[in-house]
């Protein structure tokens, strides 16, 4: 685009293409003339992917006012930057998901180790003779587990 202006196809008034064994039919005709457009029918699902609707798209925004196209392209570049940023949100949760389950990760390791540690610092103090009700209150286990440890020092 330069000077602030769309490029846009070349407008004809005539096209005229060769069309082997007319496979297309008489929509073919009427695409290529730009007359479908008119009439608002859509392209065959046959069409679709393949030259014949390069062509017909074509057609239809050679037969566009130049209003018309302005708005064509400006309702285009709309919905690009509506895609735009439909994909920025969709990374940022993305990126903020990863984040918060990083974050959680840590924190379950950080009590999964303290707990470690407490269960260690208990089976030492059993071994020394300290009693049940010493170690819960040192370690901070519940008494349960602290008699549930020293059952499995024996």
């Amino acid at each position: 685009m330069s000077n602030g202006k769309s490029a846009r196809p070349p407008r004809t008034e005539t096209m005229t293409f060769y069309m082997p064994d007319n496979q297309y039919g008489n929509f073919s005709d009427k695409a290529l003339r730009g007359e479908l457009s008119k009439t608002g029918k859509k392209i065959p699902e046959s069409f679709k992917n393949t030259n014949m609707a390069k062509i017909y798209n074509t057609a239809q925004l050679a037969a566009l006012s130049d209003e018309e196209y302005r708005a064509y392209v400006s309702e285009i570049f709309e919905e690009e930057r509506r895609l735009n940023e439909q994909a920025t949100t969709f990374n940022e949760g993305k990126r903020q998901g990863r984040e918060e389950g990083r974050e959680e990760g840590r924190e379950e390791g950080r009590e999964e180790g303290e707990k470690n540690k407490a269960i260690e610092i208990a089976r030492n103090g059993l071994r020394k003779g300290l009693s049940v009700d010493d170690v819960a209150e040192i370690t901070g286990l519940s008494i349960e587990e602290v008699v549930s440890l020293k059952e499995n020092l024996k």
